[in-house]
């Protein structure tokens, strides 16, 4: 899959340029995955969306399944939609669960270009000459429900919830934009892409499926457990078509 590198790269004031360079996340040279002992993914779905919505997000969780060859989700669960202001709040205040959120209330990373948010934190596992491996230890979804509408059929001004739920849970397996497809990191009112394209299929499927992320911790040299940090990683799905992204190296007594 191409990949675009259009990309804001922010580390934590004080960090050495040793450890930028040690947890420097570039999209063609890096690799985000679940690991074995944590699949199926469990993953809760908040209380804001319909039984209809959450049969939808359940319809585009086999999508991506069919083209892993596995089973990567168990079937979804509900959640309490929370009120909280800030995306890490998801992580640092409800940490235990994996969830895909619509909260009414307005979300301080998330303006008025930005639909939803997939927020992922990594632990580096290994790296090699040609990878960074990264371990995905926990994910979220968050609509931008105060900016925006979203509909399995969209009327005028609303956008397809089907296409996002399709590309944010992409991102949710560790997948980057692309420069088209379900991937790629805008869209307009309307707008719908539906249908998995062969090189997304084929990245998720050499991720979990053909040659397992998993298999790869074997290849480089591993991290050792002291000098493990955490890093965010947020990739946004935007109205204007810019790859908008965020990566932060958290501080040691974060993870």
């Amino acid at each position: 899959m191409v990949r675009l590198a259009l990309i804001l790269i922010v580390f934590t004031t004080g960090c050495s340029k040793e450890l930028e360079s040690l947890f420097y996340i570039d999209p063609q040279k890096s690799e985000l995955y679940w690991p074995e002992d944590q699949l199926p993914i469990k993953v809760k779905l908040s209380e804001s969306f319909t039984s209809n919505e959450q049969a939808l997000f359940e319809e585009m969780v086999l999508e991506w399944e069919a083209s892993a060859g596995c089973n990567l989700f168990e079937p979804s669960e509900r959640v309490q939609e929370l009120n909280f202001t800030k995306l890490s709040d998801y992580f640092y205040k409800d940490r235990e669960n994996n969830g895909v959120y619509k909260p009414q209330q307005m979300i301080e990373e998330m303006d008025n270009t930005v639909l939803a948010a997939s927020q992922l934190f990594l632990e580096l596992e290994n790296e090699n000459d040609q990878i960074k491996l990264f371990r995905i230890i926990h994910a979220d979804i968050v609509f931008n429900s105060y900016h925006f509408n979203f509909n399995e059929y969209p009327l005028e001004g609303e956008y397809d919830l089907k296409s996002l739920f399709l590309h944010e849970i992409g991102h949710f397996l560790g997948l980057f934009h692309s420069s088209d497809g379900i991937m790629k990191s805008g869209t307009g009112p309307g707008e719908i892409e539906d249908t998995i394209s062969s090189l997304e299929s084929d990245t998720v499927f050499d991720k979990y499926g053909r040659f397992p992320a998993s298999d790869l911790a074997e290849k480089g040299i591993s991290i050792p457990e002291g000098e493990k940090r955490t890093v965010k990683v947020i990739l946004y799905k935007t109205v204007n078509k810019i790859d908008k992204a965020k990566f932060e190296l958290l501080p040691a007594e974060s993870n």
